[in-house]
């Protein structure tokens, strides 16, 4: 049974990126099949968590043989849309954003880098990837619409990062990955992912007290 969009947990598509990357890696090591029960303890879940998740989209799975981990590779690809290429542009160019323009992880999953914008006169011109100059951040509203960007990561500093989302928003970007730590709101159209690096400490702070550390 398929469900509708409404109906998937955010957690659900967030398991499923981590399970594309465990089967990524599995067939790069020659593994062909892996039950539910296996995906589960890599992925840090568990084997009914792995079912409920994969059954929103379909059947993948054969009774007392697991799943065909290079056809579930592809079938979560097309899940997540990332079998074609999407494009996003990085907006704040300071150090963060220099780290994620040079991350090699993006393009290897089918994101391309298409622009670099800022607002730092010093910066505006340089060409820190070949074929890719940083842009004022006044030309972004036409180039997003001249090269049909859906996807920004914003890596701004915190206190212009409201008012740069919401630039973004008026310019037609419907997802924005919010690195800048600082809640955002923007229009109902555009879609947030928070990364914030504190609160994973915060999150990993908590956990490591409760379990004790032995060591």
């Amino acid at each position: 049974m398929k469900y509708n969009y409404s109906d998937i947990p955010e957690v659900t598509v967030r398991r499923l990126s981590n399970y594309f990357h465990i089967l990524k890696c599995l067939k790069e090591n020659g593994v062909d099949f892996i039950s539910s029960k296996q995906l589960a303890a890599l992925a840090h879940t568990n084997a009914v968590s792995v079912r409920k998740d994969l059954s929103y989209f379909g059947e993948f799975g054969k009774k007392h043989i697991g799943y065909n981990v290079n056809f579930l590779m592809k079938e979560i690809m097309k899940i997540l849309n990332i079998s074609k290429t999407n494009k996003y542009i990085i907006v704040g160019y300071g150090n963060l954003g220099t780290a994620i323009a040079h991350f090699p992880g993006f393009k290897d999953e089918n994101f391309l880098l298409k622009g670099i914008f800022d607002i730092n006169k010093n910066k505006i011109g340089k060409e820190p990837i070949e074929g890719i100059k940083v842009m004022h951040i006044e030309e972004i509203d036409a180039f997003v619409k001249e090269n049909k960007i859906k996807f920004a990561v914003l890596s701004t500093p915190m206190n212009v990062a409201q008012v740069t989302s919401e630039r973004l928003s008026k310019a037609g970007i419907r997802g924005i990955l919010n690195m800048t730590g600082r809640h955002i709101r923007v229009s109902s159209e555009t879609l947030v992912f928070d990364i914030n690096i504190v609160t994973g400490l915060e999150w990993l702070s908590y956990f490591v007290s409760k379990k004790g550390d032995k060591r």
